[in-house]
């Protein structure tokens, strides 16, 4: 007996892996003595599943253990046969049992064991995120700046499971990033950071990432956050797209306090000189306008 796509098989050391929406059937191989001629039995085949965790081998199936699919078929002699093939879509672990009546003369009813490797596929989560940005302003150094985390909330995952994302900040420039599928070769790593995210029964969980400063000095322009969701050994990798508005910020330096003062045209004068006073306005080290008065 083994749980089979047609291409590939499971083993007695690996379930079958296999994405959402693949067929699979059993492989069952029918040894021993020769039968009688007219001798058949049916056996019914019975693939449980979804399972959250890896099923115990057993005798039997747990009590209340949900069935994904069943079957019957005739095994009339030595050969290979193949169960009727169901697709699987919900995620987990499904594990094939078989069993057949009795042959009155020749063989007792025979039942197989629940929880073989070899008869056990696994459908990998795929969980993704939605992600939210958080920034305020601050000052480094007598200079302001904004300080960043990310909001990251993981679904459809696997239930009752912790799971680490990693979020990097990359600067984009001084436009507005369009949203694309992965990060362009333009853009600057700033700082990358992690979450340790517990996944609740539905295969949720929210974190965030510790707060990062942006050092004195960044540049103006727009920050974005990508989050990255590792492969495991029972669910699939993700990264989320490069520029998602929710998790962009920019950054713009102040300008500085602007100094206006007045001067007079001359500190001295005659009668009948004309006087007058000029406005200027200054921001730092230069003047930006003079309006004479």
């Amino acid at each position: 007996r083994n749980a089979s796509t047609g291409t590939g098989e499971a083993t007695n050391s690996a379930a079958l892996k296999v994405p959402a929406g693949t067929l699979v059937a059993d492989r069952i191989e029918v040894t021993g003595d020769a039968w009688p001629t007219g001798a058949a039995t049916t056996l019914t085949s019975t693939l449980y599943g979804p399972l959250s965790a890896p099923p115990t081998q057993r005798a039997n199936a747990p009590a209340n253990t949900p069935v994904h699919f069943q079957s019957a078929h005739t095994i009339n002699g030595r050969g290979t046969y193949t169960t009727t093939s169901t697709r699987l879509h919900a995620p987990g672990w499904y594990t094939y049992d078989e069993s057949t009546l009795e042959i009155q003369g020749f063989a007792p009813a025979w039942n197989g064991t629940y929880g073989l490797t070899r008869e056990t596929i696994l459908v990998p989560w795929s969980p993704s995120v939605i992600t939210i940005a958080h920034d305020e302003e601050t000052e480094v150094g007598g200079q302001n700046t904004r300080r960043t985390r990310d909001e990251i909330r993981v679904v459809g995952g696997r239930p009752n499971t912790s799971i680490t994302a990693t979020a990097r900040l990359y600067y984009h420039g001084p436009n507005e990033p369009n949203q694309t599928p992965s990060v362009p070769g333009s853009a600057t790593l700033v700082t990358t950071q992690t979450a340790s995210i517990a996944l609740n029964a539905a295969g949720t969980g929210i974190g965030f990432t510790p707060w990062f400063t942006l050092p004195a000095g960044s540049a103006e322009g727009y920050y974005t956050w990508v989050v990255t969701l590792p492969a495991t050994d029972w669910s699939n990798s993700y990264t989320s797209p490069y520029g998602v508005e929710a998790e962009t910020f920019d950054l713009v330096r102040d300008a500085g306090q602007q100094e206006i003062r007045t001067v007079t045209s001359q500190q001295r004068a005659e009668v009948r000189d004309h006087i007058y006073d000029t406005l200027i306005v200054r921001d730092g080290n230069a003047d930006l306008a003079a309006f004479p008065l």
